[in-house]
C-alpha cells in the first residue's frame, strides 16, 4: 500500500503532463481537411437525392468500400452534425488512447511507459509524403477509429488473445480499409506464426513486379491509360513513391529501421511482432513502390499499400526506448549512430539508420546464438571525437529544418491562433518538441521541492496556452458547427431548391457551405477532387470543370520539361486563383449542368441581388445560371471539353480518405 501511494504522485504528474502535451500539439480545427469528405458522405447517405450529381458522389466515391459513413449517417441524421462531430470525436480519441496505454504498459514498464506516451502525444506524427496524412488526428474521420482499433487488435495480439485481435481487425479494415487492414494484418500474422513470411514475401514481390511489366498488360486489373496517369501523376505525387522526395523516404526507413534493429536480437521480447511491423512497413512499401515503377495498374495505386507505415511510424516511439534501454550498456555506439541519424532525418538520416539496423540483423544471424555480437559496441577514443563533432553538425542542420518546417506552417495555417507566441508554436509543432518531454521528464522524476514547484508551474503555464488557444477554427468552420444544423440559417435557402448544383468561389475549404449547410451538390472544389485516383470518369470530369472555371482548357497542364518530383506542390498547396470576373461567371453559367454560382464579387447585371454573409465582413452574392442563359444570346466559346479519352491534364487537389 504505502508503494502505491509512493508512486501515486509521479503518475498523476505524469498524466497530467501528457494531458499537456496532447492539448498544445492537437489544437482544435473543426470539420477540416478530410474530415469535410467523410461529413459529407454521411449526409450523402442520409440524403442521395440532394448530392446525386455532385462532381465527389457522382461516379462513385471511397464511401463504397466503407461502412462508416453509413453509421455515420445515423448518428448525424438523429442527433446533427455539430453533436455528432464532438460526440464521435471524443468517443474515438478515448479509444484510441486507451488502447495506446495498454499497448505502451504492455511492452514497457513505468516509467517508460509513460515517457512513450509523452512522445506520442506531441511529437510530429506524418507518415508518408508530403505530411499529408498523421496518426491520432483531431479530425474526426474513418481513419481514427480504425487506428484506435488496430492497435487494440495490437494489444490484444500481445496478451496472446488472437480471436479478439482478428475481430478487431476485421472491424477496423471495414470502417478503413486502408488504415485496418494493418492492424488485421498484424492478427493474422501472430496466428500463423510458422509461415516463413519474410519468404514468402520476396517470392510474391518478384512475381508481382513481373507482372505489373507492361507485356503483361492483360494481366492488369484496371489499366492506366496516358492521360490518367500524366493527371495522377503530376498532382498526386504523393500517391507515386517513386516520386517521394528525399525526406518522405528517410521517414520511411526510419520507421523501418527500428523494428528490424529490435528484432535481430534472438533475446528481444515479443521478437516476432518487431519482424511482423517491418515486413508491413517493407511489403506496403515495396508493393507501392514496383507499382509505381510500371505504372501500368491503376488499382495499386489505389490501394495505396505504403500506408501500411501508419504502425510502424506510431511504434518508432516505444521501440526507441526499448532500444536504448537494451543497447546503451552493450551497444552504446549503436544508440549514438542512430541519435544522430534521427538529428539528419530530414536530410536522410532514415536511409543510413535503415543501412545500420540491416548491419545489426546480418552480424547477429552470422553470429552463434550463444556468442555475443561486439558490432557498434564500445567507440575507441579517437571515433568519440569525431562523433562528438558529427553531433554537433547533425543538431545545427536538425535546428535548421525545425525552423523551414515551422516557416511553412506558418505559411500555410490550418486556423486562427488567438494568442501566437512564435517561439512557443516552433517548439510545439515540431520535433523541437522533444526538448520540452525531456524537461517534463526530468521534473517528474525528480523529487526536490524545488522540482515539484517547477513541475507545477510549468503544467499550469501549458495548460493555460493550450486552452487559450485551443480553438483554431477558421471562419467557414465555426460557421458551419454553429449554424449548419439550422435550416433557416443556410445560405440562399429560399433561392437555392434541393438537389441544385452549385460552383461556391471561394477560398479552399468553403465547400462546406454548399455542402454541409446548403445540402446541395457542389460543381467543384480541390476537396472534391481528391479522390481522383480512385475512379477515371471523376478524374476527367473534375479536369474538364477546373479548365472551365479557369477559362483554359491547358489550366495548370505540365509542360514537356515539367517531370513531377516529390516536391511539387499539389493543387491544395497553391494560392488559391482570384474570385471570377464578370466574364468568369458568364461562362461557368454556360455549362447546362451547373445551376448557380456563389462568388464574393458583386456584378448587378448579373446577380440576383440576393447575398449572404458568414461573419459580418465577407459577403457573397447569387447568380441564377439558368436565367444568366436564357438572357444571353451570344454564342457559347468553347473554351475545351476536355473529352474523356484524351484530356489534357489539368491541377487537382491532392489528398485522399
Amino acid at each position: 500500500m504505502g508503494s502505491i501511494i509512493r508512486h501515486s504522485p509521479s503518475t498523476i504528474a505524469f498524466a497530467l503532463s501528457i494531458g499537456a502535451l496532447f492539448l498544445l500539439a492537437h489544437p482544435y480545427t473543426g470539420i477540416r481537411h478530410d474530415a469535410i469528405l467523410y461529413t459529407a458522405q454521411a449526409l450523402y447517405n442520409a440524403n442521395p437525392g440532394h448530392f446525386a450529381r455532385d462532381l465527389f458522389f457522382e461516379f462513385g466515391s471511397q464511401d463504397d468500400w466503407t461502412i462508416y459513413g453509413r453509421l455515420y449517417s445515423k448518428l448525424v441524421s438523429a442527433f446533427g452534425i455539430r453533436a455528432s462531430n464532438l460526440v464521435c470525436l471524443i468517443a474515438f480519441q478515448a479509444l484510441w488512447w486507451s488502447g495506446m496505454w495498454r499497448l505502451a504498459r504492455k511492452l514497457l514498464n513505468p516509467p517508460w511507459c509513460w515517457l512513450c506516451l509523452s512522445l506520442i502525444a506531441c511529437m510530429p506524427s506524418e507518415y508518408g509524403a508530403l505530411s499529408v496524412f498523421s496518426y491520432d488526428e483531431l479530425l474526426l474521420t474513418a481513419r481514427l477509429p480504425a487506428e484506435a482499433l488496430s492497435i487494440w487488435a495490437l494489444t490484444l495480439t500481445l496478451e496472446r488473445r488472437p480471436r479478439m485481435a482478428v475481430a478487431f481487425g476485421l472491424l477496423a479494415t471495414a470502417l478503413h480499409p486502408l488504415i485496418g487492414a494493418t492492424g488485421l494484418a498484424i492478427a493474422m500474422l501472430s496466428v500463423l506464426q510458422r509461415v516463413n513470411w519474410w519468404a514468402l514475401f520476396a517470392f510474391v514481390l518478384s512475381i508481382f513486379a513481373v507482372i505489373e511489366l507492361p507485356p503483361f498488360h492483360a494481366l492488369h486489373v484496371h489499366p492506366f491509360d496516358p492521360d490518367w496517369l500524366a493527371i495522377a501523376r503530376y498532382n498526386l505525387p504523393l500517391l507515386f513513391p517513386t516520386l517521394w522526395n528525399v525526406t518522405a523516404w528517410s521517414d520511411a526507413c526510419w520507421a523501418i529501421a527500428l523494428p528490424v534493429a529490435l528484432f535481430a536480437t534472438r533475446t528481444q521480447e515479443h521478437r516476432a511482432l518487431w519482424s511482423n511491423l517491418a515486413l508491413l512497413a517493407v511489403a506496403g512499401l515495396g508493393i507501392s513502390t514496383a507499382a509505381a515503377l510500371t505504372a501500368q495498374d491503376a488499382l495499386w495505386i489505389q490501394m495505396q499499400t505504403w500506408r501500411t507505415l501508419w504502425m510502424p511510424a506510431l511504434m518508432q516511439w516505444p521501440a526507441a526506448i526499448l532500444l536504448i534501454r537494451r543497447e546503451a550498456r552493450s551497444r552504446p555506439l549503436l544508440i549514438w549512430l542512430l541519435a544522430i541519424c534521427w538529428l539528419l532525418l530530414d536530410a536522410g538520416g532514415g536511409m543510413l539508420a535503415l543501412l545500420i539496423a540491416i548491419a545489426l540483423h546480418v552480424d547477429a544471424r552470422r553470429q552463434s546464438a550463444h556468442v555475443a555480437s561486439a558490432l557498434f559496441g564500445t567507440p575507441p577514443p579517437y571515433l568519440r571525437y569525431v562523433l562528438i563533432c558529427g553531433t554537433l553538425i547533425a543538431a545545427l542542420i536538425w535546428l535548421k529544418y525545425q525552423s523551414i518546417y515551422y516557416f511553412v506552417r506558418a505559411l500555410y495555417p490550418t486556423g486562427s491562433i488567438a494568442f501566437n507566441v512564435k517561439p512557443i508554436e516552433a517548439l510545439i509543432h515540431t520535433r523541437l518538441a522533444v526538448v520540452v518531454v525531456a524537461v517534463l521528464a526530468a521534473l517528474n522524476l525528480s523529487r526536490h521541492r524545488i522540482s515539484i514547484l517547477a513541475l507545477s508551474l510549468f503544467l499550469a503555464a501549458m495548460f493555460a496556452y493550450g486552452l487559450v488557444n485551443f480553438d483554431q477554427r477558421s471562419v467557414p468552420m465555426a460557421t458551419v458547427e454553429a449554424d449548419a444544423d439550422r435550416p433557416d440559417l443556410a445560405p440562399f435557402r429560399a433561392q437555392v431548391p434541393p438537389g441544385s448544383m452549385v460552383y461556391w468561389d471561394g477560398a479552399p475549404g468553403e465547400v462546406v457551405y454548399p455542402w454541409l449547410m446548403m445540402k446541395a451538390a457542389s460543381y467543384y472544389s480541390p476537396e472534391q477532387a481528391g479522390g481522383i485516383i480512385f475512379h477515371r470518369r471523376t478524374t476527367f470530369e473534375a479536369a474538364r470543370r477546373f479548365a472551365w472555371i479557369r477559362q483554359d482548357p491547358l489550366a495548370g497542364r505540365p509542360d514537356d520539361d515539367d517531370h513531377p518530383n516529390g516536391s511539387s506542390p499539389t493543387f491544395f498547396m497553391r494560392r488559391p486563383f482570384p474570385p471570377l470576373t464578370r466574364g468568369g461567371v458568364n461562362h461557368a453559367c454556360t455549362d447546362p449542368l451547373l445551376d448557380f454560382v456563389v462568388t464574393s464579387r458583386n456584378y448587378p447585371d448579373l446577380s440576383t441581388h440576393h447575398q449572404w454573409s458568414p461573419d459580418g465582413d465577407a459577403q457573397y452574392w447569387l447568380y441564377d445560371c439558368r436565367h444568366i442563359r436564357a438572357s444571353t444570346f451570344e454564342p457559347i466559346r468553347q473554351v475545351g471539353t476536355l473529352p474523356a479519352s484524351n484530356a489534357r491534364p489539368a491541377v487537382l487537389a491532392g489528398g485522399g480518405t
